[in-house]
């Protein structure tokens, strides 16, 4: 089995940024809205 680990760094001013970058949001449906950061690196 061919197991992986990504380490990710970042700095950001405040936690509020940092969350804003991560957080994922939901549609009234239940759909999630892929993050900032997943849309970034193609993770959404």
């Amino acid at each position: 089995m061919n197991e992986k680990v990504t380490v990710w760094i970042g700095n950001f001013e405040s936690n509020a940024e940092l969350e804003n970058y991560t957080n994922i949001k939901y549609m009234e449906e239940g759909d999630s809205i892929p993050s900032i950061f997943e849309q970034h690196f193609n993770l959404g």
